[in-house]
């Protein structure tokens, strides 16, 4: 066997295992959206102007991730010559994966910390970690940047969306 024919063999192996990895996100995603549109209440409490509540987000969440999984499908179907696939979803190290249950963890975390302290000190400390994880070396940048965020998301949320999220123990300063 001519080593090109090897290379193809190898590379429709791997398109095949992107194609499983995207259609069972696509599934899981699609099955959290039917769960999260009908088996569960989710805390509706009160609406926008707009319609949007609370329940609204996750499920944006979910369309979008059904959306995306559709359409990496649809890519590693297509030729090896119309888009390069590097494999990436191959072979994990068990190190990669720790930094992947890590990185769900931590948003969990957040979610829970959101609950707890509010949202702009838990996200102040989420983006810091993540930057510090990320071996992030500009701090002067950093900070501030962090700071911005999290009172940006804050303001989103409670004068562009009209929903009030915890504030924690900084109470209604901003």
């Amino acid at each position: 066997m001519s080593p090109g024919v090897l290379h193809q063999e190898k590379s429709m192996a791997s398109i095949h295992k992107n194609t499983v990895f995207w259609v069972c996100w696509l599934a899981l995603s699609l099955f959290a959206l039917w769960v999260a549109g009908f088996a569960i209440d989710l805390p509706t409490g009160y609406t926008s102007e707009a319609g949007i509540g609370p329940d609204t987000w996750p499920k944006c969440v979910l369309v979008l991730i059904s959306l995306l999984s559709a359409i990496m499908i649809i890519l590693t179907m297509l030729p090896k010559s119309l888009i390069r696939i590097d494999g990436s979803f191959e072979k994990k190290t068990p190190r990669e994966l720790i930094k992947y249950l890590l990185t769900c963890a931590a948003l969990f975390t957040y979610y829970a910390a959101v609950q707890i302290i509010g949202i702009m000190p838990s996200s102040l400390a989420f983006f810091l970690l993540f930057a510090w994880a990320c071996k992030a070396h500009n701090w002067k940048l950093i900070v501030p940047l962090g700071f911005a965020l999290s009172i940006g998301l804050y303001c989103f949320f409670y004068y562009v969306a009209k929903i009030p999220l915890p504030v924690g123990p900084l109470g209604g300063m901003i």
